[in-house]
């Protein structure tokens, strides 16, 4: 399997998080874009640089990108050869 892509942000504001992120690591970011999943809407960005490139969202109150509660890690995406055996792999690790 190929190291981490992509690591995936819930934030409660991401125009803040753009700012802080981006002064503290000096990352730059792409064009922020609005998705429409079901009845939300929420807001999303990725890192210019990378990888691992950092996607961050921005979702409403009760909807799967909710961050009311503060900023977590959401997901980390690699890349695989061999989707079967690796996802075999994490699940005997206890990563279901």
């Amino acid at each position: 399997m190929k190291p981490i892509f992509q690591i995936g942000i819930l934030v409660q504001d991401l125009d803040r998080a753009m700012k802080e992120l981006g002064e503290a690591l000096d990352i730059s970011w792409g064009t922020v874009g609005t998705r429409t999943y079901q009845d939300w809407e929420f807001r999303i960005v990725f890192s210019r640089e990378g990888p691992p490139f950092i996607e961050m969202i921005e979702g409403p109150p009760e909807s799967p990108w909710d961050a009311s509660g503060g900023s977590r890690l959401d997901h980390l995406q690699c890349w695989t050869e061999d989707m079967a055996d690796d996802s075999r792999r994490f699940e005997a690790a206890g990563l279901t």
